[in-house]
C-alpha cells in the first residue's frame, strides 16, 4: 500500500464557486473529444473548456473556466445523470455536481512528487454508480464521488511501476485495463491490485480501447499504421478488422465502439462487424475528424477546426458555440458594446516572427463573431495588432510582422499596405537575410493623434517611426540617432499623449521618445542609466497625470510629468516602492510585464508573465485586485494582452490559453453630472460588494448621509466613478434606510443628488 499512501499525503480539495463578474470568450473550434452523457446531453471538448448540446431543446451551453474549469488542456471527460468529471493533463480532477452546481477541485495526483510529471495526464474515466476510475498515465485511481476521496490507486507495471492506462472496463468482477503495454485483467475483490502479480496480460499491444458492448467485450489496438479491432472470447482475442491510419479517439457506447480517423468515422459492433459511418466528403468535404460518438440515429463528429457537427442522412450541421478563431490571445483591441478585434500571431523573445502563422482575425459585434479567416486576409501573415481609427471606428488595421499593414473597413479587408503602395519600408536584406530579394515590412502596432494622423512603428529599417497624414502623406523619423539598424530593433506598442507626443518600447534602448517642440522634432531616450531596470521596455501607458508607466522585462518604472523628456535634460524613471502587510518592497521587481492599461479612475492595470493581473491604485502605492488562474477564471498566470472598455468598465485579459473579461468598476469621466447613476439599487441582504457610482466627472466630490444628514462617507473622484463598501466613518457597516448621495463638481457649477435603499 505504500503507492497509496504517497498519493492520498498530498490529497487537497478545494471548493469552486461560479465567478461574479466574469466572462470568457473562448474557441470551441478544435474539438478534442466528444461525449454521451448520462444525462442525455452530448458534450464536447474544445483544448480547455466544454460544452453541452441538449438535443430535445436543441440548446448549446458552453462551459468555461468561469464555471469552474481550470484553463489546463482536458484530457478526459465523463458526465452521469449527477456528475461531470473532468479530468486534465496536468492530474487534477475537477467534480462538477449537475444538481447543485458545485464544484470541486482535487489535486492530489497534480502534487503527488512519486508520479512522473509526464504520466500524470488522466485519460479517460469509467463512472459506476458513485464509484470513479481514472485511467492514467501511470496507472488506476478509484475515487468515490460521494465523499470526494481517494480510496485506492493500482501501479501495476514491472515491478510495481507506472503503466499508461488508456481505458478501463467492468465486466462482472472483473476490471479490464487497455494500457501501452497490452491488456490486463483482474478481480476487483483482490486485496492487492497494487500489485503487479494481481494482474493478468491476456494480449499483448498498446491497447487503446476496451469496452463491454450488449456483454461483448470489443477492445481496440494500435499496431504501427494499423488500427486493429478485436473481440474477446474467454479472455482470447480474436481479431476482426484491421484499418490503415493512425486513431484519435474511440468512443464506447451500449451498441458499438466509434472510432475516429482524421477522414473517417467507423463502427465495430457486437457482432464483430465493422462499417463506415462518416467519411470526409459531400457535406463532410475538408473536415478533419478527431473524434465521435454516436446516440440513438444520430452522429456527433468533433473536428479539427470546423468544431462539432450533428451529421445524419437528412442534414450536417455545427453545433460549437460561436467564439473566437482560437485561444491563443497575441493582442485585443475593445471599442463599446463589446466589439473586440484581436490578434492571432506572435514573434519571439526577440521580436523575430518566425515561423511565420497563417492565422486569422478574430472579430466579435453585436453579439457575434464575424471572423476573418487566414484566406480574406491578402496573405498577410503573423498580425500581431488589431487597431480601430478612433475617428471611424468601422476602419481598422491589422499590423502583420512580415508583410505589412492591412486596412479593413466594415469587416471587409480592402488593401494591403507595403513597401511597394505606401511610405513604409521593407527591411533591408542585408540585415537579416542574405537573399537579395527577401522582403519583410514588420509593423509591430499604429496609432492616432489628435489630429487623426496615423502613426506606425516598423522594425529593422532607419526611418521606422512613421507618420500618415489624413490627406495621404507620408512622413518619417530617423530613428538612428539613438538606435542602429540591427537585429536589435524591436518595438513595443505606441503611446500616443494629448499633446500627440509619442512613446513607445525598444528591445535594448530603453524608452523612446519623439515629439515636434515648436516646429522641430525632438527624438530622446530613457534607458538603464536613467533607473530603468533593464533596457528591455515591452509597455508603455500615459495616465491622466502626464504620468508614463513602464512595464519592462524586469520589472515596472513611471516617468512623472513625462512630456519634461522633450524640454529638459537629466529626466528620470522612478521605482515605486509598496508596503503592504508589514512588508516593504518594489512594486514589480523582476517581473516580466506583458501590457499596461489605465482604467477610467486612472487605476493600472498590469498584465505580466507568470504572475496573472494586478490592478493598482492610481499612485502605484496599493493593492486593489490580484488576479490569478488560482483565485478567478484566468486560464493561465501568464496574461499577454489587456483592453480596458471605458463606456463598460469591463477589462478584457488575452491569453495563450484563452480570453476572459472582467466587469470592472471603474468609468471613463463624463463631460456633466446629467447621468449619474447608482447600483446596485436597493442593496439587499446579504450583498457583501460595493456600491458603485458612476456619471461623475474627474475630481467630483461624492458625500453620503443618512436621511437625517449625518454624513457616512466623503471622497473625491479620480475618473468618472468611486466606490463605497458600506461602512460609515467609524469602520461599521450602515443601518438600514434610505441615503443621499451628494454629488458637486470641482469648480461647484453642477451638482447632482441620489437615492439609495440599504436593506441589511
Amino acid at each position: 500500500m505504500k503507492a497509496l499512501q504517497i498519493l492520498l499525503l498530498f490529497c487537497t480539495v478545494a471548493l469552486y464557486s461560479q465567478s461574479a463578474g466574469w466572462s470568457s470568450f473562448y474557441s470551441f473550434d478544435d474539438i478534442t473529444s466528444v461525449h454521451s452523457g448520462g444525462d442525455g446531453q452530448v458534450y464536447g471538448v474544445a483544448e480547455n473548456s466544454v460544452f453541452s448540446y441538449d438535443p430535445i431543446a436543441n440548446e448549446v451551453v458552453p462551459i468555461t473556466t468561469v464555471d469552474g474549469l481550470l484553463g489546463d488542456e482536458i484530457g478526459a471527460l465523463a458526465v452521469s445523470e449527477d456528475f461531470m468529471v473532468v479530468g486534465y493533463g496536468n492530474g487534477m480532477l475537477g467534480i462538477h455536481n449537475l444538481m447543485d452546481g458545485s464544484v470541486i477541485l482535487d489535486s492530489s495526483v497534480q502534487r503527488n512528487l512519486s508520479i512522473d510529471p509526464t504520466k500524470k495526464t488522466i485519460h479517460s474515466f469509467l463512472i459506476q454508480d458513485q464509484t470513479l476510475y481514472l485511467s492514467a498515465g501511470y496507472g488506476i485511481s478509484i475515487y468515490d464521488l460521494s465523499t470526494n476521496r481517494f480510496i485506492d490507486s493500482y501501479f501495476f507495471g514491472v515491478g510495481n511501476s507506472t503503466i499508461e492506462v488508456n481505458q478501463t472496463a467492468l465486466v462482472g468482477e472483473f476490471l479490464y485495463a487497455a494500457t501501452e503495454e497490452g491488456l490486463y485483467k483482474a478481480i476487483t475483490s483482490d486485496p492487492n491490485l497494487f500489485l503487479e502479480s494481481a494482474w493478468n496480460k491476456i494480449a499483448d499491444g498498446q491497447w487503446k480501447s476496451v469496452g463491454l458492448v450488449n456483454n461483448v467485450i470489443l477492445g481496440v489496438v494500435q499496431s504501427g499504421s494499423q488500427v486493429i479491432c478485436y473481440g474477446l472470447t474467454d479472455d482470447v482475442a480474436t481479431e476482426y478488422h484491421r484499418e490503415s491510419g493512425t486513431l484519435f479517439g474511440v468512443a464506447v457506447s451500449d451498441t458499438e465502439l466509434v472510432l475516429s480517423f482524421s477522414n473517417t468515422i467507423l463502427a465495430f459492433d457486437d457482432s464483430q462487424s465493422v462499417r463506415t459511418l462518416a467519411s470526409a466528403s459531400g457535406s463532410l468535404s475538408g473536415q478533419r475528424f478527431t473524434s465521435a460518438t454516436t446516440v440513438g440515429n444520430e452522429l456527433f463528429i468533433g473536428t479539427s477546426g470546423g468544431g462539432l457537427l450533428l451529421h445524419n442522412p437528412s442534414e450536417t450541421r455545427v453545433l460549437s458555440p460561436s467564439g473566437p478563431l482560437m485561444n491563443d490571445i497575441f493582442e485585443i483591441s475593445v471599442l463599446p458594446n463589446e466589439e473586440l478585434w484581436i490578434a492571432h500571431g506572435a514573434y519571439g523573445g526577440f521580436y523575430n516572427p518566425y515561423p511565420l502563422n497563417a492565422y486569422g482575425v478574430s472579430h466579435h459585434s453585436g453579439g457575434s463573431w464575424q471572423n476573418l479567416p487566414f484566406n480574406a486576409l491578402l496573405g498577410a501573415r503573423s498580425i500581431v495588432s488589431v487597431v480601430p481609427n478612433p475617428t471611424n471606428p468601422s476602419q481598422v488595421f491589422a499590423c502583420a510582422m512580415h508583410d505589412g499593414l492591412l486596412e479593413i473597413n466594415d469587416g471587409v479587408v480592402t488593401n494591403l499596405w507595403n513597401q511597394t503602395n505606401s511610405g513604409l519600408e521593407s527591411l533591408d536584406p542585408i540585415e537579416i537575410n542574405e537573399n537579395p530579394n527577401y522582403r519583410s515590412v514588420r509593423i509591430r502596432d499604429v496609432a492616432f493623434d489628435s489630429e487623426g494622423s496615423m502613426w506606425s512603428i516598423t522594425s529593422f529599417v532607419a526611418k521606422g517611426l512613421k507618420k500618415r497624414t489624413v490627406n495621404g502623406d507620408w512622413e518619417d523619423v530617423d530613428l538612428t540617432e539613438i538606435i542602429p539598424i540591427n537585429q536589435a530593433s524591436g518595438y513595443s506598442k505606441l503611446e500616443i499623449s494629448p499633446n500627440d507626443e509619442v512613446y513607445f518600447g525598444s528591445l535594448r534602448y530603453g524608452l523612446i521618445g519623439f515629439a515636434e517642440i515648436n516646429g522641430t522634432p525632438v527624438l530622446r531616450s530613457v534607458d538603464v542609466a536613467d533607473n530603468l531596470p533593464t533596457a528591455d521596455v515591452r509597455s508603455v501607458a500615459l495616465d491622466f497625470d502626464d504620468n508614463l508607466w513602464i512595464g519592462t522585462s524586469e520589472g515596472l518604472r513611471v516617468l512623472y510629468n513625462a512630456s519634461r523628456l522633450f524640454t529638459q535634460s537629466g529626466i528620470s524613471a522612478s521605482t515605486l516602492i509598496l508596503e503592504e502587510g508589514g512588508n516593504i518592497g518594489e512594486l514589480l521587481a523582476n517581473q516580466f510585464i506583458h501590457a499596461i492599461e489605465v482604467d477610467g479612475n486612472n487605476q493600472k492595470w498590469v498584465a505580466t508573465e507568470g504572475a496573472g493581473v494586478f490592478l493598482f491604485a492610481e499612485d502605484g502605492k496599493s493593492t486593489l485586485q490580484h488576479f490569478t488562474e488560482d483565485n478567478s477564471p484566468l486560464p493561465t498566470n501568464s496574461v499577454r494582452s489587456l483592453a480596458y472598455e471605458a463606456q463598460s468598465g469591463k477589462i478584457y485579459m488575452g491569453t495563450p490559453n484563452g480570453l476572459v473579461a472582467f466587469q470592472g468598476n471603474a468609468y471613463t469621466p463624463s463631460e456633466n453630472l446629467e447621468e449619474v447613476e447608482v447600483y446596485p439599487n436597493p442593496i439587499r441582504p446579504g450583498y457583501t460588494g460595493l456600491l458603485t457610482i458612476r456619471g461623475l466627472q474627474a475630481d467630483c466630490v461624492v458625500k453620503i448621509t443618512d436621511i437625517a444628514g449625518n454624513a457616512v462617507f466623503e471622497t473625491t473622484s479620480a475618473g468618472g466613478s468611486v466606490q463605497w463598501d458600506l461602512h460609515s466613518f467609524a469602520g461599521s457597516r450602515v443601518r438600514s434606510g434610505v441615503y443621499l448621495i451628494f454629488v458637486t463638481t470641482n469648480d461647484g457649477l453642477e451638482s447632482a443628488v441620489e437615492k439609495v435603499m440599504i436593506i441589511n
